[in-house]
Order: C-alpha cells, then sequence, then structure tokens
C-alpha cells in the first residue's frame, strides 16, 4: 500500500518533470471550395486532463474535426514532458504553477498564436488554460471552453480502479491523512492544488496554493452557506488582507466568451457542480444523491457578487455560456464536439445551451480512463 514507510502522511517523492510544449502544428486541410465559417483560421489551443497525454490518439481525432469544420486551423496540444508516460505522470506530480508558467513561456514564442487564439481545456485543464489567461495571456485567448473541468475545485476523489494507479493512491492518502493541503501536496500533486473542500474551507483559505489564488479568494471572504469556517478568522498569512489581483479579473473578462460544458453522468468531478463554476446548495433538503446535486446559482456566490475574476463582467455583457454532454467524465460524443466547435474561431449556430436528446448511436471518446 502505498504510504506504508511514511507514517507522517509524506508519499515518496516523484522526480522533477521537465515543462514543455508541442512544437508540431497538428493541421488538417480539405478541398478548398467546402463552405469555411472560419477562414481566418483562428488558431486552437487544447490543454489535455488528468491521466491523459499529448499523444492520445483520441486528441488527434478532435483536431482532425475542428479541421474538417474550419479549413486551415492550426491546432496544439499542450505538452508537459517529453514522452507519452511522462506527460501523463506530469498531469499527477508536479507544481500547476510551475505548469502554468512553463505554457506562459513557450506560448508566447509561437508566431502564429500572435493575434489570438481559442483555449479549449478538458477536465482540469480548464483551470489550467484559466490560469494562463489570467496570469498571462499574451498571446490572448479570445474563447475559453472548458469541459467538466473543476472551476470551484473538488471535495474527493473516486475510488482508484488499480493497485498500480500511483497518483490516485497517493492523493487518497493524502486526503485521508489530512495532508491534502501540506507543502508537499501544493507543490507536487496536481489534483491537490485544487482540492477545496466546502464543509472546511479554513485549510483551504490558508494553504492551497493554486486554486484559491486563480479565484482571487482571500480568508475574510463571505461564504454563501454553513463552510465550518469561520470567515473571520486571521489567515496564518495574513493575506485576507491582500487586494484582489487586478490584472487576473483583467485578463479574465477580456475573454469574447466563457463557455462551460459539464456531463450528465459525471462521477469523477466531486460535486460535479464545479464544471459550472458553481458549489452544491447543501442546506437544501431536497438535494438529491448522486449525479445531479441542486446547485447554489453561481450568480448567489461571492466571487459573482463581488465580481473577484470578473465573471460578473462577462456574465452581464451576455459572454457567459452553458452546455452539456451527455455521459460519463471526458466521453465526448459527435453532439457534444459540435456544440465546442460552434464557439471557436467566430463560428456560427453556436448551440451550447441547447441539450440534444438523442446521444445513442454516436462515436464516442473516452479521453481519461479513471
Amino acid at each position: 500500500m502505498v504510504g506504508e514507510a511514511h507514517p507522517q502522511g509524506e508519499p515518496p517523492k516523484m522526480e522533477k518533470l521537465e515543462n514543455s510544449i508541442t512544437s508540431t502544428l497538428t493541421i488538417t486541410r480539405i478541398d478548398p471550395g467546402t463552405t469555411n465559417s472560419n477562414p481566418l483560421g483562428v488558431p486552437v489551443v487544447i490543454w489535455h486532463g488528468l491521466s491523459d497525454s499529448y499523444a492520445n490518439p483520441g486528441l488527434d481525432k478532435l483536431a482532425e474535426k475542428i479541421n474538417l469544420r474550419y479549413p486551415s486551423t492550426p491546432v496544439y496540444k499542450i505538452r508537459l514532458a517529453e514522452s507519452d508516460s511522462q506527460d501523463r505522470r506530469a498531469t499527477w506530480f508536479g507544481s500547476a504553477n510551475e505548469q502554468v508558467k512553463s505554457v506562459c513561456e513557450q506560448l508566447s514564442r509561437i508566431d502564429e498564436l500572435s493575434r489570438g487564439f481559442d483555449g479549449i481545456g478538458l477536465s482540469q485543464g480548464g483551470q489550467l488554460m484559466r490560469a494562463y489567461i489570467e496570469r498571462c495571456n499574451q498571446p490572448r485567448v479570445r474563447n475559453l471552453i472548458t469541459l467538466g473541468s473543476q472551476h470551484m475545485g473538488v471535495s474527493g476523489h473516486q475510488p482508484c480502479t488499480s493497485l498500480f494507479d500511483l497518483g490516485c493512491h497517493i492523493l487518497h492518502k493524502l486526503i485521508e491523512s489530512g495532508t491534502v493541503y501540506g507543502t508537499y501536496a501544493q507543490q507536487n500533486v496536481i489534483p491537490a492544488q485544487y482540492f477545496r473542500d466546502q464543509s472546511n474551507l479554513r485549510p483551504y483559505m490558508d494553504h492551497n496554493e493554486f486554486l484559491r489564488d486563480i479565484n482571487n479568494e482571500r480568508g475574510n471572504d463571505t461564504q454563501p452557506i454553513d463552510s465550518g469556517s469561520d470567515p473571520t478568522a486571521p489567515e496564518e498569512d495574513g493575506s485576507e488582507y491582500y487586494p484582489r489581483n487586478q490584472t487576473y479579473k483583467h485578463n479574465f473578462q477580456s475573454l469574447n466568451n466563457f463557455i462551460m460544458f459539464k456531463f450528465t453522468e459525471d462521477t469523477l468531478v466531486i460535486p460535479p457542480t464545479s464544471a459550472y463554476f458553481t458549489i452544491p446548495n447543501v442546506t437544501d433538503s431536497s438535494l438529491p444523491d448522486g449525479l445531479n446535486p441542486i446547485p447554489i446559482a453561481l450568480q448567489d456566490l461571492p466571487i459573482y457578487q463581488e465580481d473577484y475574476i470578473g465573471l460578473k463582467t462577462l456574465d452581464e455583457a451576455g459572454k457567459i455560456h452553458y452546455g452539456t454532454c451527455f455521459g460519463v467524465h471526458m466521453e465526448i460524443d459527435e453532439d457534444c464536439w459540435e456544440n465546442v466547435m460552434d464557439w471557436l474561431g467566430d463560428g456560427e449556430g453556436r448551440q451550447a445551451e441547447s441539450e440534444k436528446t438523442n446521444p445513442a448511436q454516436q462515436d464516442q471518446l473516452v479521453l481519461q480512463p479513471h
């Protein structure tokens, strides 16, 4: 069992993984006579999710579909390590802050992106892409599309499906031992860096080094429900007095559109409402069990009401949109991806709010096996 030789709850450290991004364009061209609703070929950058890698053939299939619809569109895939296996491990082990910093540096050197691009974040890639926007955004992201992402963090993790799934076992050990907010986890285990237990926010406010920062949260923020935390208690580092980062807000609210997709049978993201940038209403007596807890409306959360990062500004400008994908986490069928592609470039017929009701007998890609 992972951690048996570590009574302090500190799992064995993994070697440092070098961060990089693929320099290879994935471009598919079709006959120029084909209808092209995106003549300028606005580039697309895809950031894959947990346990996935740049080498996943499914990503290439998604890129091919983009080029069938929008010919001559450059598609880039974020690459965090040299090999397929290292890239997968980098989604579990490393520093989210360092990965975002590296991607900022790499994207800034790609001339083809200089006029801006559309960003697609798959699962945890969504909050990482959002961090890129808030902290760098040079080159600028025009439209941000996230699928099954954890914008308000996760408060748990599904049981591990394999004895050999090291990252999953380490994460469970960290959660069970109460060290998920410890220095090791916050600097070396990616999912721990967006762990946010709404029932006990004080440790998150005191120690989280990634999600709290990109959400522009402070320790004395009011909470929409009883979180088990005293919002008046000072943070250990006194950062409740820090002003919110206005650069984050300025950059994020510069988006043309922010589109969030949620999977109808998502059991991996706990709570699944995080994909819509909100949290469950645990005080609601009608709260159902399972996949679809009743959420608190985004507009009722302090992060929106006080406009920590520009969500209210975007929403009032009609730039926040929601979509639904039928199936389990990262099971992307034709309808789902068509709705995603509606928001690329200056695409027409955008339908992210519409839910197609016949997902049967469609090709499906499951990009993450967990």
